[in-house]
């Protein structure tokens, strides 16, 4: 990792996956999520500075710093998987941000869409409150969650990151 950051000017190294989850085996591959713009400046040069760095069981995805904010507000699955569970392992504070907000949503969209019925629903509800990542809400009975702003934006708003 040391060869990668002295190489390279790295905004976060991410681990995800199974290797973020307890359902990691010797058989799973390690994902990680590289954000940086410095690996290329189109998808080509990007895709082959990732398979560089895939040796092994380790398979990289290099994502530039503008598209890493772009998609973690377009629903674009690889962001979102390394937001949900992901293990920073180099951040200058991006991912952080990131993934505060995007777990944030995760929690208020859950209680307004009226998911939060099973116990697996409620403890990451939970979780999320316990960090202090849900900042004000009012619940008037525990199936739905009342209409409020969170962190100024509404309950179903996409999180974003600023420039």
């Amino acid at each position: 990792m040391t060869n990668l950051t002295n190489r390279y000017e790295i905004q976060c190294v991410v681990v995800f996956g199974s290797a973020a989850k307890s359902g990691w085996n010797y058989r799973s591959d390690i994902d990680l999520l590289i954000v940086s713009d410095d690996m290329g400046s189109d998808w080509y040069e990007r895709n082959l500075a990732a398979q560089k760095l895939s040796r092994g069981k380790i398979q990289s995805f290099v994502v530039p710093l503008d598209e890493f904010r772009l998609a973690t507000q377009q629903r674009r699955y690889l962001i979102w998987e390394a937001l949900y569970d992901g293990v920073p392992i180099v951040d200058n504070g991006i991912f952080t941000e990131a993934q505060k907000l995007f777990l944030e949503w995760v929690a208020v969209s859950y209680w307004k869409l009226g998911h939060c019925g099973t116990g697996t629903d409620r403890s990451l509800y939970g979780m999320i409150q316990d960090e202090g990542l849900v900042t004000r809400h009012t619940f008037p009975d525990q199936d739905r969650a009342s209409s409020s702003t969170v962190s100024g934006r509404t309950k179903l708003g996409c999180p974003s990151l600023s420039n």
